[in-house]
């Protein structure tokens, strides 16, 4: 999970043995700056051996940096779009999209800036 948009409820529509990991909130993740939440984050994308599905109801221009942080790649074009009764028709669609690695993302972290430039 991605951005500061309320997607947590939609984790009630996957199956009990999915992981959700938020990436980046108003609290971890870019901008701000590397902190022990983000490096439990990474561990665990380090250790999920399967796909990985980005869920988010950011502008997609809000993705690619936080992804980056950890070494995850999207690509737009394989994104879906979500429907829920919850987002109105006029706010940004939620999506799930899958996303790749681009390497270790304990790496990745351990590498980003202290602060943001």
């Amino acid at each position: 999970m991605v951005g500061n948009s309320p997607t947590a409820y939609l984790a009630l529509a996957f199956p009990a043995t999915t992981r959700f990991v938020r990436i980046s909130s108003n609290f971890s993740g870019f901008p701000s700056p590397v902190h022990e939440f983000d490096r439990e984050a990474a561990r665990l994308l380090d250790a999920h051996a399967g796909p990985l599905l980005l869920l988010f109801q950011e502008p997609e221009r809000a993705a690619p940096l936080a992804l980056e942080r950890f070494a995850l790649r999207l690509d737009p074009s394989t994104c879906g779009v979500v429907r829920s009764n919850l987002v109105h028709p006029r706010d940004t669609p939620t999506r799930l999209c899958p996303v790749s690695r681009s390497g270790s993302a304990s790496k990745a972290v351990a590498a980003w800036p202290a602060k943001p430039d």
